[in-house]
């Protein structure tokens, strides 16, 4: 990225940058696209992350395109460097767009359902389409968009039957058991019990799991 003039690669103008764990997020926009995306890349100071976000790029595309997860629009390599381009979820009135904002409020149990079906019809969408689990659930990768629908999000450590690199790993805070112990053997069922957790998090309305 050209710091003076705010550009990657020569076409798309930076608005504003997120920090993010592994790499660099930049909301952009391209003359002759009539809305702000996203622009996604591995940091410059840890190269061997590069492999990973291949992968991530891989799996992510690989699963299409659904309500509930966050779309991929392409990938493309600027100074040698991996871009992966996907829709801007635009939040709530004060910015806010994680499932974490959320977290700690008195939200009301319908909206906590809605969230939880969502949730479980974005990932059996992936599972349809070869992911075998997501390995890195929790409130940061899930966004909520302006009109409080879910989508997931940041698939770098997910592990997928349609690609060679069965990538495991995670967020410590976030581990289960298994992916401490045997994380070969981890898989869906892992994700829905992030899932079940986050509902009590959520809520002290601990029915809605029955």
């Amino acid at each position: 990225m050209t710091e003076t003039t705010k550009y990657i690669g020569g076409e798309y103008k930076v608005l504003q940058q997120f920090g993010g764990a592994m790499g660099h997020v930049f909301l952009v926009e391209k003359q002759g696209i009539g809305f702000p995306f996203v622009l996604k890349s591995y940091q410059d100071i840890k190269p061997h992350l590069e492999e990973l976000f291949f992968t991530e790029v891989k799996n992510w595309t690989s699963f299409g395109v659904h309500q509930n997860i966050v779309k991929t629009l392409f990938a493309e390599k600027f100074d040698g460097k991996i871009f992966v381009a996907a829709e801007f979820v635009e939040g709530n009135e004060n910015g806010e767009n994680r499932l974490t904002n959320y977290i700690g409020k008195n939200l009301p149990l319908h909206l906590i359902i809605k969230w939880a079906v969502q949730f479980s019809y974005g990932m059996n969408h992936c599972l349809g389409k070869g992911m075998i689990a997501h390995s890195d659930i929790k409130p940061d990768n899930i966004l909520i968009d302006k009109e409080l629908n879910l989508k997931i999000t940041d698939f770098g450590l997910s592990k997928s039957y349609l690609n060679d690199e069965k990538v495991g790993g995670g967020t410590p805070m976030y581990y289960s058991p298994e992916q401490i112990f045997r994380p070969d053997s981890i898989d869906h069922r892992r994700t829905f019990i992030v899932l079940e957790l986050y509902c009590i998090s959520l809520s002290q309305k601990v029915l809605i799991l029955m």
